[in-house]
């Protein structure tokens, strides 16, 4: 289809990568944020499945690539090249975070895809010196890495413990980051470790773990913050940053012939080039989870930093030098439950309460530069196509129970729990699923029909559930993306057409593995 053939689209597709996994609520927040607050209505796009077909004969007023797409651009497929392509018109933004690696393909993306504006990570005075030589990028925008979702600051009140009722006195989560991003990458597991060695025996209730498998996500994170008095932590970023690629591949030579090594060893084994580059970019920032145990009322006891500025030592936290030698200072402040209870006081009024680093705020500013770059803003933020809307979640909704269920039978083929013929036939029927899927138009998309197709999904997934003897996987979806579907006589009319047309191509047959499209 041509430019001029496209049915403008005025809002923003918000493109993401999400496989509905349990992972940190600020991914879930950052998505939800653009839904609940941008004046501009928003059509989320789920890249994970594929490039919906269905966009083809659309273009948008604005593409939005969230920080959700991996760095990796596997998701770059030639069907979203050749329709980005295809809509020079769409304003253009990505938001990148975790700036540290793969920025060959980074600087591929921006340019393959002609991004207009770019938030990012790095501060200011960095951004221009890693990006201008390689892409044309037009506008930086420097952003925090979370910021203050509604939810969280409601969970903190339910959860809400009196500071002296609380059963941990210090707790923490951190992981062990590779040695090829520098000390600043130590530091998340260096403070847990060391914090525990000198305050064991001091009559402490300590939770401190560093492993991987002890790290906390939703409601357990969030009920354990409530039950901690302080929490520590440090900036977060990393202190080199590896533009090439070359020290995280000399790194792992290095590690496989002398896996023992300490930092400081492997930072002489690497070399004075690698020891050079240490803070020489600076990518040390605030982070979402110092905005939790704010909202959280916990103490933060955190390595001396600046933290974007927001933060200061002995106001909004309890200062602990990296080479603890103020510990005996931070273990007198414990004990003191009102100096304590003050500093809390002042980090949720300053960072919570005083509401500049909500996401309703950040979403705010982001209306505010679409605007300002000549992005028409629309008279309100309901979605002006609906069936866009209905499409996007029905054909997100059946690509993953497709892919869902194409793993269970490949699995349960293997485990020799069912025939190779029945492996054959339901194989051939998901496959027929996603072709089916993929010929779906939005044009078609009326509520009868929207609601008719989901409904034939789940029978098609159910029957073929209980021929293999299984439970169909199902996956939960943002809750603002349900459609509104609204009925009159003529609708009414449609449905019971539709409906027989469905109960005969989608009924089962006698034999075989149950299911047959006709």
């Amino acid at each position: 289809m041509s430019v001029a053939e496209k049915k403008p689209v005025p809002g923003i597709a918000l493109f993401h990568e999400d496989y509905y996994n349990s992972d940190a609520s600020t991914i879930a927040e950052h998505l939800d944020s653009f839904g609940r607050y941008s004046r501009f209505p928003i059509y989320l796009v789920n890249l994970a499945f594929g490039f919906p077909p269905g966009l083809q004969d659309y273009e948008f007023s604005a593409c939005v690539f969230s920080y959700t797409l991996r760095p990796t651009i596997h998701w770059l497929t030639p069907d979203l090249e050749n329709y980005l392509n295809s809509c020079p018109r769409s304003y253009r933004v990505a938001i990148f975070q975790d700036e540290v690696w793969y920025f060959q393909e980074r600087f591929s993306f921006l340019k393959r895809c002609k991004i207009d504006c770019l938030y990012s990570r790095h501060k200011p005075r960095h951004v221009r010196d890693i990006y201008a030589e390689h892409v044309p990028v037009k506008d930086y925008v420097h952003y925090l890495a979370g910021y203050v979702a509604e939810d969280l600051v409601a969970r903190a009140a339910s959860l809400a413990q009196p500071y002296r009722d609380r059963r941990i006195d210090v707790g923490y989560r951190g992981r062990r980051l590779p040695f090829y991003m520098g000390r600043g990458g130590q530091e998340k597991a260096e403070i847990g470790r060391r914090f525990l060695e000198l305050a064991a025996g001091r009559g402490l209730c300590l939770d401190i773990a560093l492993e991987e498998r002890d790290r906390l996500y939703g409601e357990a994170w969030h009920r354990y913050l409530a039950g901690c008095k302080a929490v520590l932590g440090v900036e977060g970023g990393v202190s080199i940053i590896d533009r090439s690629g070359e020290f995280c591949r000399r790194s792992e030579r290095i590690l496989k012939e002398n896996p023992d090594l300490t930092f400081d060893e492997f930072a002489n084994h690497m070399g004075a080039d690698f020891i050079e580059q240490e803070d020489k970019i600076d990518y040390r920032s605030l982070t979402p989870r110092h905005f939790e145990a704010a909202a959280f009322r916990n103490l933060q006891i955190l390595f001396e930093g600046n933290y974007d500025g927001l933060m200061e030592p002995g106001v909004h936290y309890v200062p602990l030098r990296k080479d603890f030698s103020n510990m005996e200072e931070v273990l007198l402040t414990l004990k003191n439950p009102e100096r304590c209870l003050a500093i809390v006081n002042r980090a949720y009024h300053d960072l919570i309460a005083s509401g500049r680093f909500t996401y309703a705020q950040f979403i705010r500013d982001f209306d505010q530069r679409l605007i300002a770059a000549g992005v028409k803003e629309p008279g309100s933020n309901r979605p002006v196509c609906p069936s866009l809307t209905a499409y996007l979640a029905n054909w997100t909704a059946g690509r993953v129970q497709t892919q869902d269920f194409s793993a269970l039978v490949n699995r349960r083929h293997q485990e020799k729990m069912i025939s190779k013929e029945l492996f054959e036939r339901a194989s051939e029927l998901l496959c027929q699923q996603a072709v089916d899927l993929d010929r779906r138009r939005v044009g078609d998309y009326s509520s009868c029909k929207r609601w008719l197709e989901r409904n034939a999904d789940r029978a098609f997934f159910a029957q073929l559930g209980r021929v293999l003897g299984v439970t169909p996987p199902s996956r939960p979806v943002l809750a603002w993306l349900q459609d509104r579907p609204w009925w009159n006589h003529w609708q009414v009319f449609r449905f019971i057409r539709l409906a027989l047309r469905a109960y005969h191509k989608y009924r089962p047959l006698r034999g075989g593995p149950g299911l047959a499209r006709q």
